[in-house]
Order: C-alpha cells, then structure tokens, then sequence
C-alpha cells in the first residue's frame, strides 16, 4: 500500500468525522441545558444507516456513496448555521444535525469496508487515525472561532462549508481506484439504463427486462457479471443456511470479492453480522462507558461547579483530552494489536471510568483539573477497541466476507452511542437536580 493511499485513508477519516466531532463540540452552543438531545440526534440516524446498510450498500457504487456523503455534510452546515441565524431555532439546528449524522455513518460504513481491496490493517490504521485527529481537529475549529478569535458558533459552521470540498477532492486525487467489478457493474448497467430511457422509441418494459438483456457488443466475462451481481436470492440454492452461502459464494472467493456481497441472502447477511458479536460487543460496551461520560457526566462537572461558565471550560477540555487520547490509540494499529482477549478486557476497564466520575460527579471527592488525565486514558481505550476491533475482524473472518463484516460491525459503537446518549440525558439531569444547576 503506497504513502498516497495511506494518507488518503487518513484524511477520508478526518474530513469525515469533522461534521460529527464540530456538533458535539458546539453541543453547548445548540442546548446549552440538554446535551444530550444534540448527541442524540448526532447518532440515532447514523445508527439507522449502519443498521440497514448492509442490505443495501452493494446496490451504490462507493463513488455515488462519497458524493451523497459529501453533499450531505455541506447540508448539515448550512441548516446548522440557518438555526443560529434563526434566533438559536432548536429544531432547524437538530436537522442539520441529523443530515450530517447520516453522513457520518455513511461514509465510515463505506470506507470501513473499501478497506477490505487494501492491505487491511494499514488502511484500517490510517483511516482510523484520520478519525482519531478529526477529534482534535473539530474541537480545535470550535474553539478557534469561539474563544480565540471570538465570533459566533455560526461563523464557524459556516466556514466548515469547505470540508465537503476537501472530502470528495480527496477520495479521487488520494485513494487509488481498486477497480471493483460490482461498482464497474452498476455503472454500466446505470448508464444503460439512462441511455434507454432517454430514446423516445424506448418503451417500459426494456428498461424492466435490461438485466436480462445482453448488447452484441458486451463480452461475455460482463454478462456473467451482470448474471451474478443481479441473480435473484431466491435461486442461489436452498438448505440450511451454511449450504445456501456455500452454493451462492461458489466462484466468487477466487475472482472478485466485490460480488461475494450481491449474491448473500438476507438470511445469509443476518448470520453472518450476528458472527461478528466477538468484536461487536467490546465496541457496544466501550462507546457506551465513554459517551455517557461526555454527554452526561462531564456536562455536569465544573470548578466550581455553580459556575455556568466553568461547566463549559471542562466540558471543552475533557473532550479535548479525550480526543488526544483516541487520536493516539487509533493511530497505534501497526505498533499494537491487540487479541480478544485485550479487546474485552479494554471495556470493562471503561465502564470502571464510567462509574467513578458518575460517583465523582455526585461526591466531589477528586475534584480538580488533574481529572483531565483520566479523561486522556478514556480516550485511550475507546479509540484502542476502534482500531483493533476492525483489524480482528479483518483477519479472522473469511475473504469472501471481509468487504461486507467490515461495514456490518460498524453498528455495535453507533447502538453504543446512542444508548449512551439517551443515557446521558438523563444522568446530566440527575446531577443538575442534585446539585441544584441550571443553564
């Protein structure tokens, strides 16, 4: 794998998760009184994504998912900005947020499994350091605009408008073309499609029966293509599920592995996400200890905690360390793996941090900046699960199915997420009431 594709990888990571990460640091900004709602919103409809995805992702070439993606993320700024123009307008702002939230998902989906017609562990490394510095990048923005140079949230919302432009510039100047032959496929069969249906003498039932259809020109390697990207499910085979993937994958395993996934059942597709709990639970566990901690315990911390304005200096600061922390693990794929066991071990360890600043919180009975230490090592762990989790996966499971599993398990740290942050919404309403606060 050459430098380009790996700094490739690396940007696609941050330019990604730049829409993400500059919502949840300007959470205060959008509801200052409920975080929660805001990362709630930054997660469920990524959530959605990853959770239907892989029964849909093979029909949308990865350049088509990139553009959507992009487009997307430019939307989400806007309709951010547009709020805060609108007299600080909650439901216009949690919009924007939602559209960037499906395009977070979508693009991590999409280049978690694109990974897979790369050298796995160095792309996989790279994008996910790229994802770790997009912490400190989209906090950076936030607070470069809001504290250093002193203006307004929505400036800075407005200005992240060149981050869509940076993304798509990258995906086709950086990362070289795999040339997958599913997406080869659908582009052809699309233009096709546009070509028929752009004839005036065309009539409807060409563009139904184009599938079946073989132009004299085509060569035949295509038409077996075009039979085995959209033969029917229902003819792969039947029997138990394990001689059904047997019968539908035959063929696929030694030629193109982009095809693997156009030719699995649902049934197939659910099973073989459900395989993947050994890597899918550690992610679970570990987003759900570290989000609960950001979204509901460090929005309640404070010196002192009275102070409105101390509440917001930790909670940027404890995210900023808490970004370094990821940006450091997630960078670490190559110099450490870790195996299964390491990778259970690293969550039960997070929700360890999870109960002592919930208790913390309540107690104060370590109550100063050093906590900012421990925030580093929460980061650490999470972006530690990240990287190794998808590395492990990308090893033991079988070649045919790394493309699709990659994109599969990228649902365990959304579900985390956003259990964390409907969690969270309630712990920071536990302590305001404790502690008798409100913003």
């Amino acid at each position: 794998m050459d430098r380009w594709n790996i700094v490739g990888f690396f940007l696609a990571g941050l330019f990604n998760n730049s829409s993400y990460v500059i919502m949840i640091a300007g959470a205060k900004h959008i509801s200052p009184s409920a975080v929660g709602f805001v990362y709630t919103a930054n997660v469920l409809p990524s959530f959605l994504v990853k959770l239907t995805g892989p029964y849909w992702f093979h029909r949308v070439p990865y350049q088509t998912r990139i553009y959507t993606a992009a487009a997307l993320m430019a939307c989400s700024f806007f309709f951010v900005s547009l709020g805060q123009i609108m007299d600080n307008n909650l439901a216009v702002q949690l919009f924007g947020i939602v559209l960037g939230s499906v395009q977070s998902g979508f693009g991590e989906a999409s280049f978690l499994a694109l990974a897979a017609f790369f050298p796995s562990r160095l792309a996989l490394t790279a994008w996910s350091s790229g994802t770790g510095f997009a912490g400190i990048f989209g906090y950076s923005w936030v607070i470069i605009f809001t504290v250093f140079i002193g203006t307004s949230f929505q400036l800075a919302t407005l200005c992240a408008l060149v981050l869509p432009l940076c993304f798509v510039f990258n995906y086709k100047m950086m990362i070289t073309d795999p040339h997958i032959a599913r997406d080869r496929i659908l582009s052809s069969e699309g233009a096709r499609a546009k070509s028929l249906s752009s004839d005036p003498d065309c009539d409807l039932s060409k563009l139904k029966t184009l599938s079946s259809d073989s132009d004299s020109s085509d060569s035949s390697t295509s038409n077996n293509d075009v039979e085995l990207l959209l033969r029917s499910p229902s003819s792969a085979g039947s029997g138990s599920p394990s001689s059904g993937e047997d019968t539908t994958l035959q063929g696929v395993q030694a030629g193109d592995l982009s095809l693997a996934a156009s030719r699995m059942t649902t049934r197939q597709r659910m099973r073989a996400t459900l395989e993947l709990w050994p890597f899918m639970v550690p992610l679970f566990v570990v987003y759900f200890a570290e989000y609960a901690m950001q979204s509901g315990v460090w929005a309640a911390i404070g010196f002192p905690v009275d102070s409105e304005n101390a509440r917001d200096l930790f909670y940027e600061y404890s995210n900023w360390m808490y970004q370094a922390g990821v940006l450091v693990s997630r960078s670490s794929g190559v110099l450490w793996q870790a195996d299964l066991r390491a990778l259970w071990t690293m969550p039960a360890l997070q929700v360890a941090f999870l109960v002592f600043f919930l208790l913390n919180a309540y107690y104060m009975f370590w109550y100063s900046w050093s906590l900012l230490a421990l925030c580093f090592c929460v980061g650490l762990l999470g972006g530690a699960v990240y990287v190794n989790g998808f590395a492990l996966i990308s090893e033991k499971v079988p070649p045919h199915l790394k493309e699709f599993s990659l994109s599969a398990a990228s649902i365990a740290d959304s579900i985390g997420i956003a259990c964390a942050n409907i969690a969270g919404i309630f712990i920071q309403k536990a302590l305001y009431d404790y502690h008798d606060l409100s913003d």
